[in-house]
């Protein structure tokens, strides 16, 4: 009697799902919100720097232009995510991950070494993603699509 139908216990996932989808939904359009204003912050504090030449400091103009920089790839990688209908490939996690670590190496060159290492790191995670998705599409023609 109080045991639930496969039915009912499919209906209550899907309703799970949905619920927890529009609580990410709405957690990262209120994130891109914030990204936006540190954006235009960003933006504000470049726009400073160019426009006051006694006080330039091309390191901070760097710096400033790596934050905006980084903070529309993370606006961009969540519309994309809306846009491919709440998915996101693990390639382009990783592509904005090596350009990341490039433009750090750029402003920061203390830490060449362990920048080269994590390139390379991502680099591999890159063939294995490829490789994984190649023979998923090869032998398990139905899963080629889940990563």
């Amino acid at each position: 009697m109080g045991l639930l139908t496969a039915t009912s216990d499919c209906r209550l996932a899907m309703g799970s799902i949905g619920v927890m989808r529009r609580i990410v939904s709405t957690l990262l359009l209120a994130l891109t919100g914030l990204l936006f204003i540190f954006g235009v912050k960003e933006m504000i504090m470049l726009g400073m720097i160019i426009v006051q030449p006694v006080s330039w400091d091309e390191h901070a103009f760097w710096i400033h232009t790596y934050n905006l920089f980084m903070a529309l790839e993370f606006v961009f990688m969540i519309i994309k995510y809306f846009e491919e209908n709440f998915h996101f490939p693990l390639r382009y996690i990783l592509y904005i991950a090596v350009t990341s670590v490039c433009r750090s190496m750029m402003i920061d060159h203390g830490q060449l070494v362990a920048c080269a290492g994590a390139i390379v790191l991502l680099s591999v995670a890159y063939i294995l993603v490829t490789a994984r998705n190649a023979l998923a599409a090869r032998f398990l023609p139905d899963e080629a699509t889940a990563a």
